[in-house]
């Protein structure tokens, strides 16, 4: 569950959304394409969103706080720049339930404290 305590960190810490980082898939094609690694610079402890890729349509680029950063680094071990950044285990995009119920027991299974 590594990939769900990385997306919740990088949601959280940043307000990023869920299309920024899962994207939308949408008849059969990307509306908007999921976070790739090679939108994480681990040289430089930065983690951008393109330019017409956010809701809004305006790119970010976002200093990695130090617990961001190391969930990064994580979930980029053995993929290539072009690969999803939260892909899971099979090679496919995770796709997270819009139901809020469930945000609760994502976070107990990913070991994240809820305030």
């Amino acid at each position: 569950m590594a990939w769900l305590r990385g997306l919740l960190a990088l949601a959280y810490t940043y307000g990023f959304r869920r299309g920024d980082l899962l994207g939308e898939w949408e008849k059969g094609q990307w509306k908007r394409m999921p976070m790739l690694c090679n939108q994480v610079d681990l040289l430089n402890d930065t983690a951008s969103l393109y330019s017409g890729e956010t809701k809004n349509g305006e790119g970010r680029i976002v200093a990695l706080t130090e617990e961001c950063r190391l969930l990064v680094t994580e979930l980029r071990k053995g993929k290539q720049p072009e690969d999803f950044l939260f892909m899971q285990q099979r090679g496919a995009c995770p796709r997270l339930s819009r139901n809020v119920g469930r945000a609760h027991q994502s976070c107990r299974i990913a070991r994240i404290a809820i305030p």
